[in-house]
């Protein structure tokens, strides 16, 4: 446990000289990330672990991931995002969760006259709005309700029943093309920011960081206090057909006066960020050859023996050597 730094490396903050914590998980925890440092002060990891680190699992790429490789808790992952429907009669769109592997409609007040619910959540939740709604006491709003229930059910599609005694009305509604709300979904952008930062920090030096044109951009972007130009950090897939395997892979590669960083979860979804330089960035090995491209590995297929490793691409080769590494 070490400190490259004597300062935060997204607030910049001076930090303790001996590290506390258990370190900041560069990939997150949840997605089998193990790279930890502890450059990061308590502030930033906590933004992070409350805002940052959960976004992977909001991302329909990385839980498809997940879901192929047969990983722990798919299921429930799934469960977390956003899905939408359409409504069969008017069309409108309609937010939904999924349940137990089932869809229902997302419990939420639209306006102070109109609440959206699905039918068997009358109980725990439709009674309690109707009672706050009406001001009625709870025997009575429970009584109105299975009288409504006893007509609902012969209701036809987009039929509605309406009581007097509550003030409401309750239409009959079917859902279909029920998909994940993808446009409503967090963007994973401030991670991959997050993580590109974190390696850069470790393989540059300050003035090479310095000369390169967005990586206070993204350390802003990574503590959500500024947003990216739209293609900053692009969705970049590396091979035409999925292929899921258990790593993480941060790739750079080394041009004249601008650097690509590919970030890959599981092996297939690849966000991608290129940064100029108003200077050349040359990477030497200690050797002196030149390195015209850096591959670092996060391997989790033996969950008992995980293992980090980096690879250097020399020029004129295009074959990686691979090293074991323990930070």
């Amino acid at each position: 446990m070490f400190n490259f730094y004597k300062y935060c490396l997204f607030c910049f903050s001076p930090l303790p000289e001996t590290p506390s914590g258990v370190g900041e998980h560069v990939f997150p925890k949840s997605i089998y990330g193990f790279w930890r440092i502890y450059d990061v002060c308590e502030t930033c990891m906590k933004h992070f672990g409350d805002n940052i680190d959960q976004l992977p699992l909001q991302n329909p790429q990385v839980l498809k991931s997940i879901e192929q490789l047969q990983l722990p808790n798919a299921e429930r992952y799934y469960e977390q995002i956003k899905y939408k429907g359409t409504d069969t009669i008017n069309g409108v769109n309609v937010k939904m969760i999924c349940k137990n592997g089932s869809f229902k409609t997302k419990a939420h007040e639209i306006n102070e006259n109109f609440f959206e619910f699905s039918e068997n959540d009358w109980q725990n939740i439709g009674v309690r709005w109707l009672n706050r709604k009406a001001n009625l006491q709870k025997e009575e709003i429970e009584n109105e309700i299975e009288k409504i229930k006893k007509q609902y059910d012969s209701l036809k599609l987009g039929e509605i029943v309406r009581s007097s005694k509550l003030g409401s009305s309750i239409r009959k509604r079917s859902v279909k093309n029920i998909k994940i709300d993808e446009p409503n979904l967090a963007h994973i952008s401030p991670l991959i920011a997050k993580i590109v930062v974190s390696f850069l920090y470790y393989i540059l030096s300050v003035d090479e960081l310095a000369s390169l044109d967005k990586v206070k951009d993204l350390i802003n972007h990574a503590r959500y206090l500024k947003d990216l130009s739209s293609n900053t950090i692009n969705w970049c897939p590396l091979a035409q057909e999925p292929e899921y395997n258990k790593f993480h892979r941060v790739w750079v590669t080394f041009f004249d006066r601008s650097i690509c960083i590919d970030v890959t979860f599981f092996g297939y979804p690849n966000w991608r960020v290129i940064l100029n330089s108003n200077e050349p960035i040359i990477k030497h090995d200690p050797d002196g050859k030149l390195i015209k491209e850096i591959i670092f590995i996060l391997d989790f297929k033996d969950s008992e023996n995980r293992k980090k490793h980096m690879g250097f691409i020399f020029k004129d080769s295009d074959k990686p050597i691979f090293y074991e590494v323990k930070f």
